[in-house]
């Protein structure tokens, strides 16, 4: 599979995890194996358009490397959200189901 950039995607994976955001400590939790902490720098202004609700966050990770994470809602796909963690050299993606 290749990704936008013409790199490879890697094959998709069903995890479980639990995403927390937590605004009121300005950061986002992924409790996946390793547990991933985002600390938000700076919250992004939303975007929307026909397709998609895009909230973007400036973050530095638990290594202090930047990033940003985005929750992005696919209107045309019955409200399907997704988290994407948005590296120089990677990206990784979840579908996020409420429990």
């Amino acid at each position: 599979m290749k990704g936008a950039s013409g790199g490879n995607w890697s094959e998709l994976k069903l995890v479980n995890v639990l995403v927390s955001l937590d605004t009121n400590k300005n950061r986002i939790l992924v409790y996946s194996q390793v547990i991933q902490l985002f600390e938000i720098i700076e919250y992004q202004s939303i975007e929307e358009n026909d397709t998609d609700i895009v909230y973007s966050f400036t973050c530095k990770d638990n290594n202090g490397d930047d990033c940003t994470l985005s929750i992005i809602t696919r209107k045309k796909q019955v409200n399907r959200k997704q988290l994407y963690i948005n590296y120089d050299d990677r990206i990784i993606v979840y579908n996020i189901f409420n429990l």
